[in-house]
């Protein structure tokens, strides 16, 4: 309707008849917007929206619990590798190491016990084990020696 109002005011001739078409394209123009929020869906754009706050918030929950795994993927990952560099030092060869971990009261991980699979005297365990306890803070008694 714009371009239509356009034309019909370049093609108009100067002095009455212009301002004439002016007048009467602006009105045209004015009807076909106000036309248009007559006929926009509030209902619809409300559902929408609606919509969409809960898709954010849905997305906001999985990277929160995303964040949280990663963060606790990373603090098994240090606890494990900080165990496999003790054990090397006391001199017990392990062959794997699994750090369990428990969410605290105040809102972070921290390790809780281990599962430890390797070979080495009773002496150097007991050495790595004392390290662990020392270090992590994981009590003796939640460490678990396999083999």
């Amino acid at each position: 309707m714009a371009v239509l109002s356009a034309i019909g005011m370049a093609l108009a001739p100067e002095g009455r008849v212009k301002k004439a078409v002016k007048l009467i394209c602006g009105a045209a123009v004015l009807i076909s917007l106000l036309s248009g929020i007559r006929s926009f869906d509030y209902n619809g754009y409300s559902r929408s929206l609606a919509e969409y706050r809960s898709d954010a918030e849905k997305l906001i929950e999985d990277s929160m619990e995303e964040r949280e795994y990663l963060k606790r993927e990373y603090i098994e990952e240090r606890c494990r590798a900080y165990i496999l560099d003790k054990a090397a030092e006391a001199g017990v060869e392990l062959e794997s190491v699994e750090v369990n971990l428990d969410w605290s009261t105040d809102g972070y991980w921290y390790p809780l016990g281990a599962e430890l699979s390797g070979e080495g005297d009773e002496d150097a365990k007991y050495t790595l084990s004392k390290t662990i306890e020392s270090e992590l803070g994981i009590p003796e008694a939640n460490l678990e020696w396999i083999r």
